[in-house]
């Protein structure tokens, strides 16, 4: 499983085709770097199921970060807060790893996708929307500054939010999973 999810990682930070997969389970001279290489560790997480979460969302979350410089931790960790693991009723039956929501006719609910990938895709979406704007001038890289930032811009307005991811982040160690983007 571990060698399916490094080849997905490795897919999504090379833009190769999934066809190609299979390619990456070709033999391989020793000078040449696998798939596996390329994934991160994620045994310093430290809840079975949060980890076996995280292996699942990161190639997501890498895609985000690669898009919109979001640190992939504060993409996880949301992800993780407002799913619980991916363990959540909007998890499990609307693919709603994010807690996205949609208001119609006067009503609030959460938006249903049709994969998680797609939520995902919606959530890295919403930054080319005027309001978060300012995301993409943020010099920082740490999780802390990108989360206050975002929920300044309207992501969440609630203070107690920003400390829950946070707290989520540091947690589960979830920054040693952000790389820099140049």
């Amino acid at each position: 499983m571990k060698q399916f999810f490094a080849a997905l990682a490795l897919c999504a930070a090379t833009g190769t085709q999934s066809s190609e997969i299979n390619q990456i389970e070709q033999p391989y001279s020793a000078n040449q770097t696998t798939a596996v290489d390329l994934m991160p560790d994620f045994s310093f997480i430290k809840i079975d199921h949060a980890r076996a979460y995280v292996e699942k969302i990161y190639p997501l979350a890498k895609k985000v970060q690669e898009k919109y410089r979001i640190p992939v931790s504060v993409t996880i960790a949301i992800a993780c807060v407002e799913s619980g693991y991916g363990r959540s009723h909007y998890a499990q039956t609307r693919n709603n790893h994010m807690g996205i929501r949609v208001y119609k006719n006067g009503q609030a609910g959460y938006r249903t996708f049709d994969s998680t990938a797609a939520c995902f895709n919606y959530f890295s979406g919403m930054f080319e929307m005027e309001r978060y704007q300012p995301l993409h001038a943020l010099e920082s890289s740490a999780p802390e500054d990108w989360i206050r930032l975002l929920c300044e811009c309207g992501y969440n307005h609630r203070e107690h939010y920003i400390h829950k991811i946070i707290k989520m982040i540091r947690f589960i160690d979830l920054d040693k999973l952000d790389q820099a983007i140049a």
